[in-house]
């Protein structure tokens, strides 16, 4: 599981490298940032939450989902396992009490109770966990991919108030050395 978690991971990421090229011309700087068309966003966030909002831009939205999903999900699996090997030990205990009842030892098969009791407890609170964080889980994926779906990024929506040009839209952005203008081209 783990293996396939940090495999999803690494292509996760490759996936969502965007090309950014920079240009100079008259003393202005340009930046031209391919990203993906909003289609093409849903399909990578329901693929895996809060990809699609990073590859059209949204980085820390995307991240927040990823991570949120991410967690939520791997403590949902980590409890699901517990109950797993807690409910073992307690049908052990019980049947060990069994034991104990039937050859007459009721004062260690008491103790042995009191154990088994202990156990179940913790397997109903793991299994409390479990659905508690499964259920944080679907309710970030769902709300990842209706964000994919009906959502726009900020720059997006300066795009649109800006104007469009063709097949590019230009938005005014400032750059970490002075205002420029970013080109952003959907495909």
């Amino acid at each position: 599981m783990r293996r396939l978690t940090k495999t999803v991971l690494c292509l996760t990421l490759l996936g969502v490298t965007r090309q950014v090229s920079w240009a100079e011309e008259d003393g202005e700087r340009f930046t031209e940032e391919l990203r993906v068309s909003r289609r093409t966003a849903v399909m990578l966030s329901v693929f895996a939450p809060g990809v699609g909002q990073m590859a059209s831009g949204s980085k820390m939205k995307g991240g927040a989902f990823f991570l949120g999903a991410l967690t939520t999900i791997m403590v949902a699996v980590d409890a699901n396992e517990q109950v797993d090997t807690r409910e073992e030990l307690y049908r052990g205990l019980v049947r060990q009490r069994e034991g104990l009842l039937a050859a007459g030892n009721k004062e260690r098969a008491a103790v042995v109770w009191e154990a088994a009791l202990r156990q179940r407890r913790q397997v109903d609170g793991l299994r409390s966990r479990r659905n508690i964080f499964g259920s944080a889980a679907l309710c970030i994926y769902l709300l990842n991919v209706a964000d994919a779906v009906l959502g726009q990024s900020e720059e997006t929506s300066q795009a649109s108030a800006v104007g469009e040009q063709g097949s590019a839209r230009i938005v005014l952005r400032p750059l970490s050395t002075g205002a420029g203008i970013t080109l952003v081209r959907f495909f």
